[in-house]
């Protein structure tokens, strides 16, 4: 089965290098497509019958998408608001059109939040988008859950960027939190040296 989404269907568009994925309802991959404007197909994978195995999606199974930042080295789930042909129930050969797709909703203020670069060595960029104003903690952990460093920071409505300076910190992986009114955000990142 192939979807197709074109640029005016997205709420806010990818940037040239994100990835669309389709998952079926174990949260296995069964589809990616790298975007592309002004269209970008997505193919999908059903289930092989000649195998035992279920690895694939089975016919009339829900579809979930979600959309990888290259920049940001994170995803976030999508949902389909308007199908122009198709529904959101997996067909044999079939070609379905999205109208409308966006982002879910988080219960947190925060609406985006993006790490760069990936892998940092000095200096840690994080862009944070914000439906309010508020002042939000950002926390960096060594995994083995070790508070390493903490940062307050009062933020403005829309986008915001914060650099942390990083060369403290030894080689290895860490994970950072962003604590707003609403809740947590967190994603891992690397540090070279």
């Amino acid at each position: 089965m192939h979807v197709g989404i074109a640029d005016e269907a997205w709420t806010s568009t990818p940037q040239i290098g994100d990835e669309v994925s389709v998952y079926n309802s174990k949260d296995e991959l069964v589809g990616s497509a790298i975007y592309s404007s002004p269209l970008i197909v997505v193919t999908v994978w059903g289930d092989d019958a000649t195998t035992t195995k279920t690895d694939g999606l089975t016919y009339n199974e829900a579809l979930t998408f979600k959309l990888w930042s290259k920049r940001y080295n994170s995803s976030q789930e999508m949902i389909v608001r308007e199908w122009i042909e198709g529904e959101n129930a997996y067909q044999t050969d079939a070609l379905y059109h999205i109208g409308a797709i966006e982002a879910t909703d988080n219960s947190t203020n925060v609406s985006h939040f993006g790490l760069y670069p990936i892998p940092a060595q000095q200096e840690l960029n994080l862009d944070i988008d914000l439906s309010t104003s508020e002042t939000i903690s950002i926390s960096i952990y060594n995994l083995i859950g070790e508070l390493v460093s903490t940062h307050t920071n009062k933020l403005t409505k829309g986008l915001n960027t914060v650099q942390l300076n990083i060369a403290s910190l030894n080689e290895g992986a860490y994970l950072c939190k962003v604590n707003s009114n609403n809740g947590v955000i967190a994603r891992k990142f690397n540090v070279i040296k």
